[in-house]
């Protein structure tokens, strides 16, 4: 699994996320403390503390889709 830093800081963001993971084969876990959900789950990402970067969890085999499509939503 690879660790990319991101910030889904307003509802517009979150949203668009939500989107782009579906264009990934594998699971994309999101973290924020003790809490872990999917990153497909506009519900389960509401419910995170969005004013804070949250750590993403993707497959390594998708890297290439995620510099695509979800770059944009990188900490940096």
């Amino acid at each position: 699994m690879i660790k990319k830093i991101i910030l889904l800081d307003n509802v517009r963001k979150v949203t668009s996320f939500v989107n782009e993971t579906f264009k990934f084969k594998g699971d994309i876990i999101v973290k924020h403390d003790k809490y872990i959900v999917s990153g497909r789950s506009l519900l389960g990402l509401m419910s995170l503390d969005l004013s804070k970067p949250l750590t993403c969890e993707i497959e390594e085999r998708e890297e290439q889709i995620w510099n695509v499509n979800c770059k944009k939503f990188e900490v940096e």
